[in-house]
């Protein structure tokens, strides 16, 4: 492992630091949107602004590589993100916020396919698999440290914003001094949605569906901890567990779809969704009061009363919330490997991007989603949401098992844990190099 990680640890380590301050700042935003009363609504629509700055980021950060190559882009866009971080502690209009986010999320896109474009170049055959798996491992761990530094200083002011700024801008360093000239830049998707959806149905419903969910909880699961009356430690907390806890079983659950039929796996991912998700509506709803402490007594009394809901909500919610990370997390990969199935080795890398497109588009719109309901439910919404999402999936997904042949097993690609970044990661991934269909060429295989 030493070996491993030696030649791509300069790398790794800025990719940590960039995800480190961009957790934190996702969270802090919205944090700070829900202790302004800015209302759900609005809350969910400046949310969803660095979503919709990956998806720019996505389709057209190549080129800026392309004019000027990698060292200077990174600088560059890690400069631009570093002092959007800051412009947010200086205005709090709810539109220049959303603005400064598709900005973040453009800056984001950029750096993820930097980063990522050398990681590839100093991985080879016999390693790629292995520093893909470390490099998603770092990548959701480094997300997770990141909603814990909520607590570390106050949630007011401008020190967090700061902390987040120096951050992104330390990921510079270890990146910029590596002396591996700039690899070649790969070209956006060229396999559109249309034509992924014509290979494998499920497969883009999957990640459109991971999309749905994560967009949402990334989004409002601070205005959702607000609103139950945690204060800005339970909050990070609360993030911190669910993300960090994602990636416990990631690579477990995914030997096992290799092992079965992969829709089955998908199956069962969304019915676990829907019923952990109907649990926490329960729990949300039976369990607490939300909002009564939003504005609690000064003094003794108050500590009391946020010590005693905190108390409880790591009592029923905590415990859960890590099954949903597990659940939540895996989806994305499982949806990649079932489109996999079907996809030519010449055409893994624009499915990829294309797949990744389609998680982006869903997790834009789900913090508006979410938030339309917990406008209208309360708090219990952003899990309603989740439930109808994992419902909706694991429906499609036995009709799609009714309609549609089974891939043979041993046709199967291996399960591979896969980073939500950019297209560039894709071209470490071990797949790549097998050529997995068995069908003449141009014959296009059962979609799934």
């Amino acid at each position: 492992m030493i070996r491993l990680v030696i030649p791509v640890s300069a790398l790794l380590l800025g990719v940590a630091l960039l995800m480190v301050g961009n957790g934190l700042l996702t969270t802090l935003i919205g944090v700070r949107l829900g202790d302004s009363d800015q209302g759900e609504f609005r809350t969910g629509l400046v949310m969803s602004g660095y979503f919709l700055g990956l998806v720019l980021g996505a389709i057209y950060s190549h080129r800026l590589v392309e004019q000027v190559g990698h060292i200077r882009t990174f600088a560059a866009l890690a400069s631009l993100f570093s002092a959007a971080s800051l412009i947010h502690a200086f205005q709090e209009q709810e539109i220049i916020w959303w603005f400064l986010r598709v900005i973040e999320g453009l800056c984001m896109a950029g750096l993820f396919l930097c980063a990522e474009s050398w990681l590839n170049d100093k991985s080879d055959n016999a390693n790629r698999g292995a520093v893909l798996s470390l490099y998603t491992v770092t990548a959701g761990l480094a997300t997770g440290v990141g909603q814990l530094l909520l607590a570390t200083f106050t949630i007011q002011g401008f020190i967090l914003f700061a902390l987040s700024s120096i951050l992104v801008s330390l990921a510079v360093v270890p990146v910029s001094l590596t002396r591996t000239p700039g690899p070649p830049v790969p070209a956006p998707s060229r396999l559109n949605l249309g034509e992924l959806w014509r290979l494998s149905p499920l497969g883009v419903s999957s990640c459109t569906a991971s999309g749905l969910v994560l967009g949402a909880f990334y989004g409002m699961a601070p205005t959702f901890g607000h609103q139950m009356g945690l204060d800005a430690d339970g909050i990070a907390w609360f993030m911190g567990v669910t993300i960090i806890g994602g990636m416990a079983l990631l690579l477990p659950i995914g030997r096992l779809s290799d092992r079965i039929d992969r829709r089955l796996a998908i199956l069962g991912i969304g019915v676990g969704l829907a019923i952990v998700s109907a649990a926490l509506v329960v729990i949300t709803i039976t369990k607490f009061a939300p909002g009564a402490l939003e504005a609690p007594p000064i003094g003794d009394e108050g500590q009391a009363a946020l010590a005693s809901v905190s108390r409880q909500f790591h009592r029923w919610i905590s415990p859960l919330a890590v099954v949903f990370g597990v659940l939540l997390y895996t989806l994305y990969p499982l949806g990649i490997a079932l489109a996999n199935d079907h996809a030519d080795s010449g055409d893994f890398v624009a499915m990829s991007g294309g797949l990744l497109l389609s998680y982006s588009i869903g997790a834009m719109f789900g913090p508006i989603a979410a938030s339309l309901l917990m406008q209208g439910l309360g708090p219990s919404g952003l899990f309603i949401f989740s439930a109808a999402v994992g419902g909706l999936l694991g429906l499609y997904s036995i009709w799609r098992m009714r309609i549609a042949p089974i891939v043979p097993l041993e046709e199967q690609a291996p399960f591979q844990p896969v980073p939500l970044t950019s297209v560039a990661a894709y071209d470490m991934d071990p797949r790549l190099e097998e050529d997995q269909l068995t069908v003449e060429p141009g014959v296009a295989p059962p979609g799934q």
